[in-house]
């Protein structure tokens, strides 16, 4: 019996290792999809950064975050279906693989809308101190991704101007989407 049970235990090691590196790997790509890390490609970079991520449940009403409140956490989508509301009106929706909340990881700015989820979801959590906490061993990755987030940062800064001018009030803003 202890023969068995210790090929048993063996063996249910080995099937966890062998989740763990998919599961890694399903993150890793991901991570490699948000504009901030799509031209890193440094793998121990990436393993760091995938390793910080934390998994959390949400139900459908839950609210993840708030428009106008700080932000100190970005978001991947690893199953379920969430509500992009801006104004109180449904922007888009975001799905499986999709990610939200890249830039409060790097500027102090106030979260630019609220995400409720329509359905049962299970988010990765990418919190802004572990973010840091990486970046920092990489000083050459942080120059690039500081580079990329300040150039979607401009993209932000000019669509929230646009918003407010008077002159494009009736514009439609699905190129946004």
């Amino acid at each position: 019996f202890e023969t068995v049970s210790k090929w048993f235990e063996g063996e249910m090691q080995g099937l966890h290792q062998i989740a763990r590196e998919r599961f890694q790997s399903i993150v890793r790509k991901m991570v490699m999809k948000i504009p901030l890390f799509k031209n890193v490609a440094d793998d121990k970079f990436m393993h760091d950064l995938s390793e910080k991520l934390k998994m959390r449940g949400y139900k459908e009403g839950d609210c993840v975050m708030r428009e106008g409140e700080g932000g100190n956490e970005m978001y991947f989508v690893l199953r379920g279906t969430l509500s992009v509301c801006v104004d109180d009106e449904v922007f888009r929706n975001v799905y499986d693989g999709n990610f939200f909340g890249e830039i409060a990881l790097v500027y102090n700015t106030p979260r630019t809308a609220t995400i409720k989820a329509t359905q049962p979801s299970t988010l990765l959590v990418l919190t802004k101190n572990d973010f840091q906490g990486v970046i920092l061993k990489y000083p050459d990755i942080k120059s690039q991704v500081l580079l990329t987030a300040s150039a979607r940062f401009q993209v932000f800064v000019l669509m929230e101007l646009i918003k407010k001018v008077s002159l494009f009030h009736d514009v439609s803003t699905d190129f946004m989407k």
